[in-house]
């Protein structure tokens, strides 16, 4: 199967134009991928400064508004996943607390900084974000603050002991 480039008018093959992946769907781009790497080249060089600008100035303009839209995406996705590991609402999987404040994740292995080494997030937000696009996977829980430092310090938390 062929093709015509929006860009340079020429009729070419299927395999000369870039694809991108949308829903299970394949799409062929408009341009093919001689005519997308000139077009990226032009990018940036050019209008690089042009577009970094007009984007430095928006935020600078916008400060306060960009802070909060930022702020409730994190809370939004810091949510998701506690409610994903600690059910709605969420609790600390130990002693049960509820405080949303005083949640965080856990690596029930204990084997956190291991998947820090491949490539893991280490904390907040980055690690909601990959645990939310990698749906959910298992090796994660829910615990309160206290009790994660106690079982990252002591290697098991004190609610376990005395049960």
């Amino acid at each position: 199967m062929s093709k015509k480039c929006n860009m340079c008018g020429e009729t070419k093959e299927l395999n000369e134009f870039s694809t991108i992946k949308k829903k299970d769907k394949v799409y062929h781009l408009n341009f093919c991928k001689l005519c997308k790497n000139i077009k990226q080249r032009i990018y940036n060089s050019k209008d690089r400064d042009r577009v970094n600008g007009w984007s430095k100035k928006w935020i600078v303009s916008n400060y306060e508004k960009n802070k909060e839209v930022h702020k409730k995406n994190r809370e939004k996705v810091r949510f998701g996943c506690l409610t994903a590991y600690g059910g709605n609402p969420p609790k600390c999987a130990c002693c049960g607390e509820s405080h949303i404040h005083f949640l965080c994740i856990d690596h029930i292995n204990n084997d956190g900084a291991e998947q820090r080494r491949n490539g893991l997030p280490r904390a907040g937000v980055g690690l909601y974000q990959y645990l939310k696009k990698n749906n959910y996977p298992s090796g994660f829980q829910i615990l309160c603050h206290n009790c994660n430092c106690a079982k990252g310090f002591y290697g098991i938390c004190p609610h376990k002991v005395n049960k």
